[in-house]
């Protein structure tokens, strides 16, 4: 087992209500995470409202069964 950093998509329904919450994918790094996340919660720049918050959360992993990046 490896600790790792997940990245979470949660997506909003209108209601600002949970619609899913879904691992995007593991890296070794949290700079590394971070920045993934920080990019899909901010690509629109602005000009929409995007229902989504992505962020890291630690977790343990089988290396030999998940691919980390």
């Amino acid at each position: 087992m490896k600790l790792v950093f997940v990245l979470i998509l949660q997506t909003f329904n209108s209601d600002g209500f949970t619609v899913s919450k879904e691992p995007y994918g593991y890296w070794e790094d949290l700079q590394d995470c971070m920045w993934f996340g920080h990019s899909l919660s901010t690509q629109n720049k602005g000009k929409y409202r995007i229902p989504i918050v992505a962020y890291c959360e630690p977790t343990f992993v089988d290396e030999s069964i998940t691919e980390i990046f």
